[in-house]
């Protein structure tokens, strides 16, 4: 459930923003305020738990089923899909063209071509500041 996933998100301090406890009544103070070194290495960690097949999330995120439910019966169909979800798009081409590829080597099973390419989207620092 989406309350569960939150209370095991709190396993990862130092994410830079306390899912409770917001620094102002406005929320966080947006843009690199919250990015550093630290933090990013963080969430490139709660980034590959979530995607993974086993552990604390167990399956519970699956890009490719989710590109699947909506119509996207090809690995770039879906890679397109997940850059156009998380990025709208706003990505240089040459980042874009690196996401296609991404994880093409040795990876043969769309899934876990899927969880490495959303993976590589949900850690460019174009989402962090989107």
């Amino acid at each position: 459930s989406h309350f569960a996933m939150n209370q095991q998100a709190e396993n990862y301090p130092g994410l830079g923003q306390n899912l409770y406890h917001p620094g102002t009544v406005k929320g966080w103070p947006g843009g690199k305020h919250w990015i550093n070194d630290a933090t990013m290495v963080r969430r490139h960690n709660l980034a590959a738990d979530m995607l993974a097949e086993s552990g604390p999330y167990g399956r519970k995120l699956d890009p490719w089923a989710v590109a699947n439910r909506h119509k996207h019966s090809t690995v770039e169909s879906a890679t397109q899909f997940a850059i156009d979800l998380f990025l709208q798009d706003d990505i240089p081409a040459t980042v874009r063209n690196g996401l296609a590829k991404a994880g093409a080597e040795g990876k043969s099973k769309p899934g876990d071509l899927m969880r490495q390419r959303v993976h590589a989207i949900v850690t460019l620092p174009e989402f962090h500041l989107a």
